[in-house]
């Protein structure tokens, strides 16, 4: 318990970069992200990968744990703030919907951008715990850690080769691990729609887009997949595309 209280502080920490006066506008998904253990909790746990020149947007949603363990004893925690991050990917920044973070409360973090750097980015955050000691609200000894969260940036989308003429389309990578970037080229402002179903016929997972002229994109995360084949279906201004999609194996 100890292990999970003290790791998961540190995560939860990493994604509170909101300390300033400006707020993330997001909402928790408090439907699908349960407390259910009891020592805190943030969905979903793995971040999908990012790629160079392609925006990222993700909403996290965090449940901070109540405890702490102090001195080889459980602490009531008061309140979370983080005082550094750093290593963050170029071109990627986090707001948060508020400034501290109270225990049994759902907040969410906002990471948005463009990552313009490749690599496998280590966090380094510095957090400071605020305990109930005895009555008297404390800032518990800064705590450093640089091994609990990563984000891997890709150099490539698997877009950059392929040719608009022949096609108003373009899915890449594909096969893709856990996300991946189906790209529509549109002549103006129109409603779209990707669907994605599995080999049954069930859908996995649908968004629209409003487009604007030029290259539109949806981001596909399919991280909590089974690895596989999908059928990806795109429609927009009567034309409809149909294709496969491939999930990689982790």
């Amino acid at each position: 318990m100890k292990k999970i209280l003290y790791s998961l502080i540190l995560v939860v920490s990493t994604l509170f970069l909101g300390i300033s006066a400006i707020h993330a506008q997001c909402v928790p998904d408090t439907v699908n992200c349960k407390d259910t253990l009891m020592p805190g909790e943030f969905c979903p746990r793995t971040l999908p990968d990012g790629y160079i020149g392609q925006p990222y947007n993700e909403v996290i949603t965090i449940i901070p744990p109540d405890e702490y363990i102090y001195n080889g004893n459980p602490i009531e925690v008061l309140k979370l703030i983080v005082t550094d991050v750093k290593n963050m990917p170029p071109g990627i920044t986090y707001e948060a919907n508020a400034p501290e973070f109270f225990p049994d409360t759902a907040y969410c973090v906002l990471l948005s951008g463009t990552p313009d750097s490749a690599g496998i980015y280590n966090l380094g955050i510095t957090v400071t715990v605020f305990i109930n000691f005895l009555g008297t609200p404390i800032g518990v000894e800064d705590i450093t850690d640089d091994t609990s969260v990563s984000i891997t940036i890709h150099a490539g989308s698997g877009l950059e080769n392929y040719d608009w003429d022949d096609q108003f389309v373009i899915c890449g990578p594909n096969p893709f691990n856990n996300t991946t970037m189906i790209r529509l080229k549109s002549q103006g402002i129109e409603d779209a729609e990707l669907v994605v179903y599995n080999l049954l016929g069930g859908v996995v997972y649908r968004e629209q887009l409003r487009t604007s002229p030029g290259i539109n994109s949806f981001r596909f995360n399919g991280q909590d997949l089974r690895h596989g084949t999908y059928i990806y279906h795109v429609s927009t201004r009567g034309e409809i595309y149909t294709n496969r999609l491939l999930k990689l194996k982790d």
